[in-house]
């Protein structure tokens, strides 16, 4: 048998709070539901998922699994209330205490609260049970959601646990709103009276710097609060040398609650950190802290990443976390990140405040499920257990799906309850584009989960396209089964590893710099992290523990630079000599103007320079300027690259756009072309007019099909339209 490591309390019991982590070493067994297991031969690591077991057990042949922790309770807690905090366990919990069944929940992503004290044994070894279920486990009116893409679900507890001692009044819930203009901080306390009795209290609430300790408010108020009933009381506190917080300037406070009789004794004392920091939408726009703001980054698949094979107990160290979730994607402009079908561990977002990462919180619903009333209960609880986090700055409750409670009724009540974040799907809505892959190259109509490419320009709400770059290659760079028919299409059947590779690249840097030129103002391709195994892989290398990122994450942070470029330019065929106007964007994302060069002009494939011209470019803050430029092409047919690079005259920092350029010798004619009759499938006429212009008898193709047609050609843009379908079978005939 292998003995659980014990927890003691000691005489740590006089402090008025006292918090015990319970989080390390517990025993594990796989049992049955009404029945914990009589001997426990498995020990585990808090939080994790039953998958972590020592040794290891097949978990997926199990409907149940208990979690089993020894607590010694000294006598001096006695007359204390006492809560077991599960911050986060799936999928349906529920608690003994010695023997004692306390109480269950089937949230799978939010808190749970258990009260405990009346099943102690004083000054004695007590034990503590957690039974967890698979998710089929779970009733229908479960929340738990849905993802088609999800390779397993392992049950586990997989948040902090934490035992809390009180005296017989708490804090129970604080909420920090924040007002930078006037340097106020509303703070909503939700004030928690255990007893029988009325009593009248005296709070002292402080707002203290986390790195400096300089304390930036005081305030003291007294109020009474009837027996066993919850109060909310507002307090208004103005801060002296306000720091806000942003992703540069990621300053933290903390507010301090003391809890007091009027004799001066001590019921509580609760602290939570927070950031002044305001989010909103204005008209197309997103704000932060009355600024505007250009989101860029990607998407967190948590829950999928919990399925990989490798992961391991890495989403529960915090070092590693760091680095994935602050230090890389920093090194490479991003600013911003979705955590993608599902609250991540709650670690990931106090390292984000830290770290000055903002993040968009969605729920794991692609399509909802559960009852209404689950929903609410939920939801409130996932905005109570985060609000206070300056990271999260967008609530987001559906992927790609549409939910007419969720949205018309629920969203609504969440945001009287939290009215300081905007909520995708209700104040905005998301695109998916995956043109380029998936899709057509350029595709101005509705696509899958995506408007049309100029709906997305002209938008009447902050443009996000958060999925795009259908392109997924799993830790080897071996295709994902969602590549079996893609690759071929761009690539050809016979295209090499290191031409997936680079195309892989290519594509990230082509398609955002189309979305920057169409301004969009949130930008995120899909996805930074998920399991390597699934069908969307991730952007690492090799061992996902070292955290080695792939080529396609230098081609983003080149095409995320804040001072950058993009080439307009589509058609990549020239002939020798050909003098073309070429149009280059330049974009300043910063809050501030800046001064940039810009280089322009033509190498060769080896990148010896063929040409090359300079301008400055006075950029106002968060502009996007264009610019025409003349380019002569050479007299020698071949492979050339077009490029430009922008550069911030001040930080030397640039970005580099590079399009390949295909020159071909001038087209010779015969008179025999003359004669050649050719049908035209086309909505344009710019196919005809060049063909007419060296002679070409063009007649425009209808329906009918003429007998004295040597040659006919259907656009490209017809395949995906009405007339095309509908003709197919004329057309097929004419060709055999």
């Amino acid at each position: 048998m292998i003995k659980g490591e014990g927890v003691s309390l000691g005489n740590k019991l006089s402090v008025e709070r006292y918090v015990i982590n319970l989080n390390g070493s517990w025993q594990i067994e796989p049992g049955e539901r009404n029945n914990p297991p009589s001997r426990f031969t498995h020990s585990i690591e808090v939080p994790s998922l039953v998958d972590c077991s020592v040794p290891h057990y097949a978990w997926e042949n199990f409907n149940y699994h208990w979690y089993r922790k020894e607590i010694f309770v000294p006598r001096e807690a006695y007359g204390k209330a006492a809560f077991l905090k599960i911050e986060q366990s799936m999928f349906g919990t529920a608690v003994w205490l010695n023997g004692n069944y306390v109480g269950e929940s089937i949230s799978c992503y939010t808190s749970q609260e258990y009260r405990i004290e009346k099943f102690f044994r004083y000054n004695s070894i007590n034990v503590v049970e957690v039974r967890v279920g698979n998710r089929s486990t779970l009733p229908p009116e479960s929340a738990v959601g849905n993802d088609q893409e999800r390779i397993s679900f392992i049950p586990g507890i997989w948040g902090d646990v934490e035992l809390r001692f009180v005296n017989k009044i708490r804090v129970k819930i604080v909420q920090a709103i924040p007002n930078i203009s006037s340097a106020e901080l509303r703070a909503n306390l939700w004030i928690e009276n255990l007893s029988f009795n009325s009593e009248h209290i005296i709070a002292h609430v402080t707002v203290v710097e986390n790195k400096t300790g300089f304390v930036s408010a005081r305030r003291t108020f007294d109020m009474n609060i009837s027996g066993n009933d919850t109060r909310l009381t507002t307090v208004h506190l103005f801060l002296n040398k306000m720091k806000i917080w942003s992703p540069n300037s990621p300053n933290l406070y903390r507010i301090v609650i003391t809890l007091q009789d009027t004799n001066g004794e001590v019921y509580d004392q609760a602290q939570t950190s927070f950031g002044m920091r305001e989010f909103r939408i204005d008209g197309s726009d997103f704000y932060l802290n009355g600024q505007k703001i250009l989101l860029r980054g990607s998407n967190i698949a948590f829950h999928r990443f919990l399925s990989d094979p490798d992961r391991g107990r890495l989403p529960w160290q915090l070092d590693w976390v760091k680095r994935l979730l602050v230090e890389i994607p920093r090194e490479h402009n991003f600013n911003f990140f979705r955590a993608h079908l599902g609250h991540m561990y709650n670690r990931w977002y106090d390292i984000a405040d830290e770290g000055g990462i903002l993040i968009q919180d969605e729920w794991q619903f692609w399509r909802a499920s559960g009852s209404r009333e689950q929903i609410i209960s939920e939801f409130s609880q996932w905005l109570m257990d985060n609000w206070n986090h300056p990271s999260i700055v967008i609530w987001d409750p559906l992927n790609e799906s549409t939910d007419e409670i969720v949205q018309n009724e629920i969203i609504p009540a969440m945001k009287r309850l939290d009215p300081t974040r905007p909520w995708e799907s209700f104040d905005f809505f998301e695109d998916h584009t995956y043109i380029y892959s998936l899709g057509p190259v350029l595709i101005n109509r509705s696509f899958g989960y995506s408007r049309s490419l100029d709906k997305i320009q002209h938008s009447d709400y902050p443009s996000q396209i958060n999925e795009y770059l259908w392109w997924w290659l799993d830790k080897d760079y071996n295709p994902s089964g969602l590549m079996k028919d893609i690759i071929p299409r761009w690539l050809g059947e016979d295209c090499t590893r290191d031409e997936i590779i680079t195309h892989q690249s290519f594509l990230a840097s082509e398609l955002t710099e189309l979305f920057r030129r169409l301004d969009v103002k949130c930008i995120q391709p899909f996805v930074y992290l998920s399991a390597n195994q699934g069908p969307t892989s991730h952007w690492f290398e090799g061992e996902i523990a070292k955290l080695k990122p792939k080529p396609i994450m230098m081609a983003l942070k080149n095409a995320f630079e804040p001072v950058g470029v993009s080439i307009e330019l589509w058609d990549r065929h020239f002939y020798v000599g050909e003098q073309r106007r070429v149009v280059v964007h330049i974009f300043n994302d910063y809050n501030h103007d800046v001064q940039s060069k810009l280089e322009f002009g033509l190498k060769r494939m080896d990148g010896e320079l063929l040409s090359s011209k300079s301008i400055h470019v006075d950029l106002a803050a968060l502009s996007h300027v264009t610019k025409e430029l003349v380019l002569n092409f050479p007299e020698n047919p071949g492979d050339y690259y077009v490029y430009a690079v922008a550069k911030d005259v001040s930080t030397h920092r640039s970005m580099k756009s590079q399009k390949l350029a295909i020159v071909y010798p001038v087209p010779g004619f015969d008179e025999t072309h003359t004669k050649i009759k050719v049908g035209m499938f086309d909505r344009t006429d710019e196919i005809s007019e060049y063909l007419s212009s060296v002679g070409f008898h063009i007649c425009r193709f209808d329906g009918e099909l003429d007998s004295s047609m040597d040659i006919l050609i259907v656009a490209g843009s017809m395949q995906v339209a009405a007339d095309y379908r509908h003709h197919y079978s004329k057309i097929k005939s004419w060709v055999y």
